[in-house]
């Protein structure tokens, strides 16, 4: 085995590692987000589309509820299945770099994928539902496409069923699937015949999203767009704010540096490529390219909490940085050193974020979980709340479904089973849990203390009398009546 597969499999371990401290301590807790996830693959995978969403595919919550059924269901089966997709990612990366640019770029980038830094290794056990079956799936893609075999009528179909996956999963599955299915059809001339059969794979692959899509109850949300006129100046911010906050930091120059990196590696790859008429690296940078447009597309992933859109943007950028080592000679092995560099800020800052990968007896995160900082402040640690005293206190008062602001919700109905549901004030996913709420005797509204919506309520006149319990840094109000949503504050937290 050559020196840098060896390396390679060091990194797996050693990444497998770091993942199994982080799952057991305070950090492995679910949000809200990832409690989502974890009730849809109760329900047998939760349906075609993400709860409350127009898109976002379900094959996360498929595979897992399929895992479920073998082990039950249970938080740490499902950050197996979210780490195992993300692998299976680094695997197709690594070979799509070795028959591109030779084993040691493969290697090289399917490590750096696996250790990305600290907020995108999280971000692998804590997937908020569909980034790591995306980066697979268009990765898988990519490796299909750009192959130097005919592209026969076989190869066409399962090329573009991977795609047709891709694109249900999420709509950043088509910054990679469009540029590898061009490539495939264009390039080699393909028959008629492979192509019908990569149409025919394709509308199998998204078929679910089509089905989504026609229902009669339809999705229940669409996602946000922005104006073609400003995507060249969004793509700049996805670039050089969204990108450089998934390695968390906050500088103007590092954000500098981070950008101007990225830009280097995509668009200097794209001109070096097309001047050498090398159309398989122009595939792969175009790839890149297409993923800024596409985030750039969408007015709700421009904050600085995103970090988790990173994950499509990192693998282009890791693939073309292994191939630029792999050209130094002798100071290729320098790539190895920035693979146990980003290892060791992995976990520093985990090991800070945690409080030594401290497990605190059940407790949940508050906010969302990629909002992770160099030091460990601004990710959401001050207010983690024990979710498991809260559901006993419920269940002792005889109460089955409750409203909660979002960050808790869901959380409730996770720990207990569904034995007690939540939903939202605001941003409702699942029916179910709106019509338990709306139907009990007498409404319960489970609030973070100290919230503006607590004090909406304490403050509002034309509420039915209540009681309110603190408990675990929320307070419970339990009406003697029925009360509308509509009367009840609708803030998200």
């Amino acid at each position: 085995m050559r020196l840098s597969s060896r390396l390679f499999w060091a990194a797996a371990l050693v990444g497998a590692v770091l993942r199994i401290l982080v799952a057991r301590s305070v950090g492995g807790r679910l949000d809200s987000d990832q409690a989502v996830v974890y009730l849809m693959a109760r329900h047998g995978g939760g349906g075609r589309l993400f709860w409350g969403q127009s898109y976002g595919g379900t094959v996360l919550q498929q595979t897992a509820a399929d895992a479920f059924r073998v082990f039950g269901p249970s938080v740490p089966v499902l950050q197996v299945v979210e780490a195992l997709w993300w692998f299976a990612a680094v695997l197709l990366l690594r070979a799509l770099g070795a028959r591109l640019w030779g084993r040691f770029a493969g290697d090289l980038a399917g490590a750096l994928l696996w250790l990305p830094g600290p907020a995108l290794l999280w971000l692998t056990i804590r997937d908020p539902g569909f980034y790591g079956p995306t980066v697979a799936l268009g990765t898988g893609a990519l490796l299909l496409a750009l192959d130097d075999r005919r592209l026969s009528p076989v190869r066409g179909a399962v090329l573009g069923f991977v795609a047709g996956l891709a694109a249900w999963t999420s709509p950043m599955g088509l910054a990679f699937v469009v540029p590898a299915v061009a490539f495939a059809l264009l390039r080699r001339s393909a028959r008629r015949a492979s192509v019908m059969a990569v149409l025919v794979g394709a509308a199998l692959g998204a078929l679910p999203l089509l089905l989504a899509s026609l229902s009669p109850g339809g999705p229940t949300a669409a996602s946000p767009r922005t104006s073609v006129v400003d995507v060249p100046t969004r793509a700049a911010q996805v670039v050089f704010r969204l990108l450089p906050s998934a390695w968390v930091t906050d500088s103007l120059w590092e954000r500098a540096v981070i950008g101007l990196l990225w830009t280097g590696l995509v668009l200097g790859g794209t001109v070096l490529a097309l001047s050498r008429r090398a159309w398989k690296q122009v595939t792969v940078a175009a790839v890149g390219v297409l993923a800024a447009v596409v985030l750039a597309g969408s007015t709700a992933i421009l904050l600085p909490v995103s970090l988790r859109y990173g994950a499509v943007l990192a693998p282009v950028p890791f693939l073309l940085l292994a191939a630029g080592f792999a050209t130094l000679g002798r100071a290729k092995w320098l790539g190895w050193v920035l693979v146990l560099a980003l290892a060791g800020w992995a976990l520093q800052v985990s090991d800070q974020v945690t409080g030594g990968f401290r497990s605190a007896n059940g407790n949940h995160w508050e906010g969302e979980g990629g909002d992770l900082r160099r030091d460990g402040r601004g990710y959401a640690r001050a207010r983690s709340i024990d979710v498991p005293r809260l559901v006993e206190y419920l269940q002792s008062q005889g109460i089955r479904a409750v409203y909660a602001d979002y960050w808790v919700s869901y959380l409730i109905a996770a720990q207990s089973g569904e034995r007690v549901t939540a939903d939202p004030l605001s941003q409702s996913r699942y029916p179910l849990y709106r019509t338990r709420a709306a139907a009990a005797p007498w409404t319960t509204v489970v609030v973070f203390s100290g919230s503006e919506n607590e004090k909406r309520i304490r403050e509002s006149a034309g509420l039915p009398s209540y009681t309110a319990t603190e408990i675990v840094g929320l307070t419970v109000f339990v009406f003697r009546a029925q009360v509308p949503l509509a009367l009840l504050p609708q803030g998200t937290y």
